[in-house]
């Protein structure tokens, strides 16, 4: 038979080698002449080739006809294809059609939907056939017209050396564009959206794009379109005592010297302006020595340590005449680290001091100038601060007191040199705090420091405040439970080529809602579903608002055969759900060892059982009345294969 088959795909594509090959060239009717190449509707005998979207308005008679539809491609219509008369169909893409009278070949790559089919000839099917159609199309829109050209410039008016980008807004689909630019240093282009076209010449210039399609093309010339000004210069003397803001008002120039700066012209474009500045501010030099305090020469300040300072006065030009003071102070300064227990007197006699720091006394130098003494003290009898932070109560260091109130409180210690170290003591008593919380939730509720429950009630649990001491919550607790879902009556496997075959799910409890693939209701269809392994869930939502869901694996295969159909479908578990107790039925046409086992939620043996050697009808008694109610997996192994069944125990 492949001999055979092949012999006759052979015998059409050497048939059709030489016809008349026709394409569609755009989107449209098949009556109408406009979307066929040279404007021909095709007749008996040529070779039709569809790479477009083509809708059917009458029915199709094929005689001696070569027809492919491309892959990316739809021929759609509510009406009758007649094959015949040698003819040769290949369906790469997609066909939509009432009836197919096949008197001839047709092979299926893509998909073929029809509502009838009469088959006389010969069928291949690598994709596929849908029976069932709903009859509805897409009309396509016929796209055989040429282009309207048409552009925007993102500007029109510009200086020299600026550039200009473009957007082609040309109507009906062009594939093609062809632009001048005149003046442009760019003068053509075939991009569809130029960027970056540049004018380097004062002057208006013309725009012009020809767009093109499969169809025809249009060309738009825009006269005058691009506007390009120059820009100007000028020149400019000017004098200032200190600092000069340039007219653009973007510069600050301090010193003389010749400066550019750009401004707009009357054209929007730059005037370059040059700037020949004289700044008439003078500069000086002054050294000098002082004992105790140093007078500017404009009497403005008054310095009294050595080094290097600025003062202004006016210059002979009405100017500011910048003077810089280099000073040197005759005073002197040194340095003394005493410690003493309770006083220090300094060396000019003149101060008594009985804390630590850092002091300053003045006695005269060799050169008859003050002589600044800077002293650091260290007072052995020292006192300190500590803050303190406590839960509930605090002793201080000495150990004689105890405080429970938040305060500032004295203590007095021995320190290691043997004089009293006074303490004042800032402290902070934080207390533990409680609170209360209400709520309601499904399940299982987690206190804030680790622990779950899942029954309703009054629970204490105790964490760290933002203070750092216990805080105390109770909690009032309505916890509602979920209610299990589980769901019968579905097939572990299932074969596609069961068409009109379906099983209706039960759900338990019911009045839940399936979903997957195949499930119309409570209704699974193994032949809506298609091939593959899919999982098939049940949510229920019970009186308290709490949701679970149940999910079954399905299997849809392409069944070699009747035996493994048979063996398939030759086990039921009855009743189920049930109380516990429950019969597994099977018949088996030969001996064969069978391994009940059966498992919960979790993956735990609940159950196993061997039988050697049964044949015919098995019937065998189950009885699971120990086990808590639940969703049970029941798995029966044969040399032929494993059943999994879903067991719901009340």
């Amino acid at each position: 038979m492949k001999y055979f088959l092949l012999s006759l795909i052979l015998a059409f594509t050497c048939s059709y080698a030489s016809a008349n090959r026709i394409y569609t060239v755009c989107d449209g009717d098949w009556n109408n002449a406009v979307i066929w190449q040279g404007g021909t509707i095709p007749a008996a005998g040529d070779s039709i080739y569809i790479v477009h979207n083509v809708e059917l308005t009458a029915d199709l008679l094929l005689n001696d006809n070569f027809l492919s539809i491309d892959s990316a491609s739809e021929v759609c219509g509510l009406y009758t294809l007649t094959v015949d008369g040698g003819s040769y169909v290949v369906v790469d893409g997609t066909f939509k059609l009432q009836t197919v009278n096949l008197n001839d070949f047709m092979i299926v790559n893509g998909t073929v939907f029809m509502n009838q089919l009469v088959l006389n000839g010969y069928l291949v099917i690598n994709g596929a056939v849908v029976v069932g159609w709903n009859g509805v199309c897409n009309p396509p829109v016929t796209t055989c017209v040429p282009p309207s050209s048409a552009f925007l410039a993102s500007s029109t008016t510009l200086c020299v050396g600026e550039c200009v980008n473009f957007t082609d807004l040309s109507q009906n689909t062009p594939t093609g564009w062809s632009w001048q630019f005149s003046g442009s240093t760019t003068p053509t282009s075939t991009d569809q959206n130029p960027q970056n076209i540049c004018y380097s010449t004062p002057g208006i210039y013309d725009v012009t794009l020809i767009a093109t399609n499969s169809i025809g093309s249009d060309s738009l010339m825009m006269t005058q379109y691009i506007i390009v000004n120059d820009s100007s210069s000028n020149t400019i003397s000017d004098t200032s005592c200190s600092s000069y803001v340039s007219p653009s008002g973007n510069y600050n120039w301090t010193s003389s010297g010749t400066y550019t700066d750009i401004l707009v012209n009357a054209m929007g474009c730059d005037s370059i302006l040059t700037i020949d500045l004289i700044v008439l501010s003078t500069y000086a030099t002054l050294i000098d020595t002082f004992c105790q305090s140093y007078v500017s020469p404009s009497g403005n300040y008054s310095w009294t340590s050595s080094g290097t300072y600025m003062d202004t006065v006016p210059n002979s030009a009405g100017c500011d005449s910048i003077i810089t003071v280099n000073l040197t102070s005759l005073s002197s300064a040194a340095t003394l680290n005493e410690a003493v227990c309770e006083s220090y007197t300094s060396p000019s006699g003149n101060y008594t001091w009985s804390s630590a720091g850092t002091y300053m006394d003045t006695i005269l130098n060799t050169a008859g100038c003050d002589s600044v003494i800077t002293i650091t003290l260290i007072i052995l009898e020292n006192s300190s601060s500590i803050n303190e932070f406590a839960c509930g109560t605090y002793t201080v260091p000495s150990g004689d007191e105890t405080y429970t109130v938040t305060g500032t409180y004295l203590d007095t210690i021995s320190n290691s040199f043997g004089c009293d170290s006074l303490i004042t003591v800032n402290l902070t008593i934080a207390n533990s705090n409680s609170s209360f919380i209400v709520d309601t939730l499904c399940g299982t509720y987690s206190f804030p420091s680790g622990g779950t429950t899942s029954l309703s009630g009054t629970y204490l649990d105790t964490v760290e405040n933002t203070a750092g001491c216990d805080s105390v919550i109770t909690f009032s607790l309505t916890i509602y439970p979920f209610t299990s879902a589980g769901f019968t009556g579905l097939d572990e496997v299932y074969c596609i080529d069961d068409i009109g075959i379906t099983d209706t799910l039960i759900g338990i409890p019911s009045g839940g809602t399936f979903y997957g693939p195949g499930i119309s209701g409570n209704v699974f269809n193994p032949f809506l579903s298609g091939f593959g392994t899919f999982g098939i869930s049940y949510s229920f939502t019970n009186e308290f608002g709490c949701k679970d869901s149940l999910v079954q694996n399905v299997t849809v295969n392409s069944c070699t055969g009747i035996a493994e159909q048979d063996f398939i479908r030759n086990m039921v578990i009855y009743p189920n759900p049930s109380e516990g107790e429950f019969t597994l039925e099977m018949n088996l046409s030969e001996i064969e060892t069978i391994e009940v086992e059966i498992t919960n939620v979790l993956g735990q043996k609940v159950f196993q059982l061997a039988l050697a050697s049964e044949q015919g009808r098995l019937v065998k008694i189950i009885d699971l009345g120990t086990k808590p109610p639940g969703v049970y997996t029941v798995q029966v192994k044969t040399e032929k294969g494993t059943i999994n069944r879903q067991l719901i125990i009340q």
